[in-house]
């Protein structure tokens, strides 16, 4: 799979996950209660879960998930 399709998956994560969580976006570090350091416990726990075979989640998607969160916060950085 091309880089420019994996990267809009991610793009695509961060809108959902956007839209789902208002203003606690993780898109939005001024927000009092961001939903990021939940939603990376959750996205890691989930693909750490894939990759050993210990739920029906697809590896791929959890580490898209897992990508997305971390891309989020290395914009935060600068």
């Amino acid at each position: 799979m091309p880089p420019r399709t994996l990267w809009a998956e991610v793009i695509d994560r961060r809108k959902t996950w956007h839209a789902q969580d208002g203003r606690d976006s993780m898109e939005d570090w001024t927000a009092a209660d961001p939903a990021w350091p939940q939603r990376l416990d959750d996205v890691v726990t989930v693909a750490i879960q894939a990759t050993l075979g210990e739920n029906e989640v697809d590896p791929r998607a959890a580490l898209v998930d897992v990508l997305a969160v971390a891309s989020s916060w290395i914009d935060r950085m600068g």
